[in-house]
């Protein structure tokens, strides 16, 4: 499994631990004070630092180096990648390729993950509240804990997956596939 920070080294061809990240805006100001190390860091610290994961300033010490835009980074680069705690909440992650990642812990409020592939993906108390993540492919996912209150899940298919504890209050299971899948102890859980 892949770290953000390693596919940030990668596309700059730098090691983590001599660049700096910083979020900025569309003018390139930067949010929530100045550049913070990227070595060492995985999605959750990134996020405990509040740099979010939305656009992202590389540094090393001569200058600015490229500027990023996590989400993109996301759909692209999602297979196999490490997400734990990352926040996420609004992204645009239609059509990513989240094959096999990690979400534990990720907030993923009102993120637009319509038709994403997201076959075989671990997700421990992540939060998919409001969500969209219509016509998507969760095949084999491991579920435990999670919360899809108010999400649309219409469409999704849930074939293979393991469902455990989670909660679906008021979510929107029209259509969605559930063979060979069973969900345990979830709650407000209602197929149409």
């Amino acid at each position: 499994m892949r770290t953000l920070i390693q596919v940030v080294e990668g596309l700059v061809d730098a090691d983590a631990d001599a660049l700096l990240v910083a979020p900025v805006d569309g003018a390139g100001r930067f949010l929530n004070g100045g550049p913070a190390p990227l070595g060492g860091h995985n999605a959750q610290e990134i996020s405990r630092l509040k740099l979010g994961l939305r656009t992202l300033a590389v540094y090393d010490d001569r200058g600015p180096v490229m500027v990023l835009d996590g989400w993109a980074l996301v759909r692209q680069f999602g297979a196999d990648l490490d997400l734990t705690g990352a926040d996420l909440r609004g992204a645009d992650l239609a059509k990513a390729d989240l094959r096999g990642a990690c979400l534990d812990g990720a907030d993923l409020t009102g993120a637009n993950l319509k038709r994403a592939n997201a076959m075989a993906v671990t997700a421990t108390r992540a939060v998919f509240d409001g969500a969209d993540l219509r016509a998507s492919n969760l095949r084999d996912v491991s579920l435990l804990e999670c919360s899809f209150a108010r999400a649309d899940l219409s469409s999704v298919d849930f074939r293979g997956a393991s469902v455990t504890r989670s909660g679906f209050l008021n979510a929107d299971l029209t259509a969605s596939f559930w063979e060979g899948t069973e969900p345990h102890d979830c709650f407000d859980f209602q197929r149409r």
